[in-house]
């Protein structure tokens, strides 16, 4: 309904602070909001603060209320959204701020877009309001309250979304502005999993969402070598939580790139699984080397020295590409010295893919190990 227009003392005191308060407003973070960056406040210095806060995983998309010839109360719309822009969930409310008089509106940004800034006219209240939306569709929706008082404009950093209503109120809505933070969409964030196992074991998966879901959602798992695949396929991200688990059965040896897909975002780790453990020898070194990068050290050992040098034969297996194998090695044949157990060896990348370098002692039937290694950009 319509709201008197007049002051009477106290009111004309409250507006005369309205500087004061309106600029130790704009250095005063609330504690405990979501936010990073704040708006000003438009409007009067009367009131109680408020912080309508949509949360971490949410951002605003409308604000609702009631209104007549002033804005009477306001309420946060929220919703949380995928990577792809679609809306997942149903919106939720905040708290309320304001009184109960006038009558109800209901402005929202539409087709994935949310709140940016927020536009009106403000005298010793918030008399109107507007929301300026971060797409064209449209950018400003309509308003609600009376259009008279002093203009303002208040409006997030680029790249930033409204995260929370901020200000004062009593019976009505003295002051406005927002709490912004940078737009953040629900997509996979991360793929972990062990870079290097040996054949027959499990090599455990996490994928890791950026946000806490605000519903189940379900993300798949794909692989890029079909005997090295995560079970299961598909993995459910609670309502609670940002990851979730499957495994990968190191079956053969080889290697294993593998991805997790959500709503047009996803996200990759890579794998190699070795051959089994010699007790007669080992080789360590990297899992993965760049395709255009300096190549790799390799160190191969043996349990016990001997007076004399022993031959480590070495050669590339795997799969082989139009260009020959994925890595070249630098000499097919080193030496461990008389006494010593250990001694290095160059991997060089040809081009993308995995191969199993095959090192034995000696040329006959001595131990022997494979070691698995991808190349990748």
């Amino acid at each position: 309904g319509a709201r008197a227009s007049g002051l009477n003392g106290t009111g004309a005191m409250r507006q005369g602070l309205s500087t004061l308060l309106l600029a130790v407003s704009l250095c005063a973070a609330s504690p405990g909001v979501l936010a990073t960056d704040y708006t000003g406040l438009a409007g009067g210095s009367g009131g109680s603060g408020f912080d309508l806060d949509c949360g971490a995983n949410m951002s605003l998309i409308g604000i609702q209320g009631k209104a007549g010839s002033l804005i009477d109360s306001v309420q946060g719309v929220c919703a949380q959204f995928n990577a792809d822009g679609t809306k997942l969930g149903s919106n939720v409310l905040t708290g309320k701020a304001g009184g109960a008089g006038g009558a109800s509106y209901d402005l929202q940004c539409l087709n994935g877009t949310t709140v940016q800034g927020i536009t009106g006219h403000t005298g010793a209240y918030v008399n109107d309001l507007k929301l300026r939306c971060s797409g064209t569709t449209p950018a400003i929706t309509e308003s609600a309250g009376r259009a008279t008082g002093s203009w303002f404009a208040q409006s997030c950093p680029v790249n930033m979304d409204a995260r929370l209503i901020r200000g004062r109120s009593g019976l009505w809505v003295d002051a406005i502005g927002l709490g912004c933070k940078a737009a953040q969409r629900l997509r996979v964030g991360a793929v972990s999993i062990a870079s290097a196992v040996r054949v027959g074991q499990a090599a455990p998966l996490t994928v890791t969402m950026s946000l806490v879901p605000v519903e189940n959602i379900s993300v798949r798992l794909n692989s890029s070598n079909e005997r090295l695949v995560p079970t299961p396929g598909v993995v459910t991200v609670g309502s609670t939580t940002t990851k979730a688990t499957a495994t990968v059965a190191a079956s053969e040896m080889g290697c294993a790139r593998i991805t997790a897909s959500y709503k047009g975002a996803s996200a990759s780790a890579d794998m190699v699984v070795h051959g089994a453990a010699s007790p007669g020898i080992s080789v360590k070194g990297p899992a993965t080397i760049g395709r255009y990068g300096p190549g790799a050290t390799l160190t191969v050992s043996i349990p016990s020295p001997s007076p004399v040098y022993t031959a480590i034969v070495l050669s590339v297996g795997g799969p082989v590409g139009l260009s020959g194998p994925a890595v070249y090695l630098s000499s097919t044949v080193v030496s461990i010295a008389p006494n010593a157990v250990s001694t290095t060896f160059q991997v060089q990348p040809r081009h993308l893919g995995c191969s199993l370098i095959d090192a034995r002692v000696g040329t006959g039937g001595g131990a022997k190990v494979t070691h698995a290694i991808m190349v990748v950009e």
